[in-house]
């Protein structure tokens, strides 16, 4: 589910309804024992099966999808999606900052793209692209605790990543012993020099732009996306959707089609995060169209 907000007070409505978890025993089958008195359980078919206790091992169960998630060691932390974007919006409230943005909520994997109003690049576009930050988060193993550089076109809200231009903007915080406060200590050091980061994406965006390529024909783009994205079928529907026909094109053109897609459709959790993965290889690497074949 995606949902927007235009403001602090918003994202931490948003927040506030974000799925909850909690760590559970897990239980592993034993050979059937008519002298066993512990714990058991019954089957479809009626027969009693005696259950001993993991005791290296529990579960992530989610409250709100009554699901058992993940199975993790025992020095597991949960970091609840409530305090990791809970603490993302008390800071940027005390930052004083002006931000819009998008929430993605998956239930156990949950994506905050924010972007700062008065942190604008220059992009040759009528209102520019605003510089941000990605957080997520997960229940389910699937990601870390995380932080990334991130900017959004404000005009269709369409959001780019940029781990690859800026790696030193970029967290990875693991579910291990005191996450909620460790977490907070990355929030903060990743809200720090937003100007210089900003001159830098700006420098990005312009040496994509003066790198022009020259395709064929409509198949080619259409084969070069697939190529990068490692994924034809949804690279047809972005020439589909979003690409206008024109043969030539610069990477900065090709990644915004790309990005608008992938803000836009309904992805699950994981394509998702390929693709935006390798749009912005499209952005930083120089391109080679697609060979045809006659």
């Amino acid at each position: 589910m995606l949902q927007k907000f235009n403001s602090v007070a918003e994202l931490y409505h948003i927040v506030d309804d974000l799925d909850c978890a909690e760590l559970v025993p897990i239980y592993y089958e034993r050979p059937v024992d008519h002298t066993y008195d512990g714990p058991t359980y019954t089957n479809l078919s009626g027969q009693i099966i005696p259950l001993s206790l993991a005791e290296d091992r529990k579960g992530v169960y989610n409250r709100n999808t009554r699901d058992i998630v993940a199975t993790v060691s025992k020095q597991y932390s949960i970091l609840q999606h409530g305090e990791a974007f809970g603490a993302v919006a008390s800071i940027l409230e005390e930052m004083g900052e002006s931000v819009f943005g998008t929430v993605r909520n998956y239930n156990n994997t949950v994506y905050a793209e924010i972007a700062f109003r008065d942190l604008r690049v220059d992009d040759g576009s009528r209102d520019g692209v605003n510089l941000g930050v990605r957080f997520a988060n997960s229940y389910d193993k699937s990601k870390t605790f995380s932080g990334d550089g991130f900017f959004i076109r404000y005009i269709c809200t369409n959001g780019m990543m940029m781990r690859t231009m800026l790696p030193e903007f970029s967290f990875r915080v693991k579910h291990i012993g005191d996450v909620e406060h460790e977490a907070e200590t990355y929030i903060n050091n990743l809200l720090v020099d937003l100007d210089s980061r900003m001159l830098r994406v700006g420098d990005t965006i312009r040496q994509a732009k003066s790198d022009a390529i020259q395709f064929e024909s409509r198949e080619q783009v259409e084969l070069t996306l697939g190529e990068y994205l490692g994924n034809i079928r949804h690279a047809k529907r972005i020439t589909d959707q979003y690409y206008d026909g024109d043969l030539e094109v610069n990477r900065y053109d090709l990644y915004n089609i790309v990005t608008e897609y992938t803000s836009h459709a309904d992805l699950s959790v994981g394509l998702y995060e390929r693709l935006t993965e390798s749009a912005e290889r499209i952005l930083v690497k120089p391109i080679t169209p697609a060979e045809l074949i006659a």
